[in-house]
C-alpha cells in the first residue's frame, strides 16, 4: 500500500511499522476513448488533447511525490517506524512470484482469445 493509502485510512493510528518494498508502479495514467471518435477529430484538436494529457502526467507525478512525502511525515509523527528492504531482498521477492501474467495469458488462450498479443501490447 502506498503511503497516502495508509494515512487515507488512518492506519498510522493502529500500525507500528510501514514497509517500503518498492513494488508496483506508482500510478498508471492512461487515456481511454473510442478510436473511431478519435480518428474523427481534427489533427489540431488531437494535438491539444495529447499536449494537455502530457502536462497532466507531469503534474500528477509532482502531486504524488508531494503527497507521499506528506503521508510519510504523518506516519513518522504518529510513531510509525518506516522500514525499507534491500535491493537484494527485493530481487528475491520479485523472483519468488514468477510471471504474474502467465496464468491470465494461459486462461485467455484456452478461451480462444489472443492472450499473448493482449499482454504484449
Amino acid at each position: 500500500m502506498y503511503p497516502n493509502g495508509v494515512t487515507g485510512y488512518k492506519f498510522e493510528e493502529v500500525c507500528d511499522y510501514y514497509l517500503r518494498a518498492g513494488f508496483g508502479c506508482g500510478n498508471v495514467l492512461y487515456f481511454i476513448g473510442n478510436l473511431d471518435v478519435w480518428n474523427g477529430l481534427p489533427a489540431d484538436l488531437q494535438d491539444v488533447i495529447l499536449e494537455v494529457f502530457a502536462e497532466y502526467q507531469d503534474l500528477n507525478v509532482e502531486h504524488l511525490a508531494a503527497d507521499e512525502a506528506a503521508s510519510l511525515k504523518v506516519m513518522v509523527k504518529a510513531g510509525v517506524q518506516i522500514l525499507e528492504i534491500t535491493e537484494e531482498e527485493r530481487a528475491k521477492w520479485m523472483n519468488s512470484i514468477g510471471d504474474p501474467a502467465a496464468q491470465p495469458i494461459e486462461d485467455m488462450v484456452k478461451a480462444g482469445l489472443p492472450g499473448k498479443d493482449f499482454f504484449a501490447q
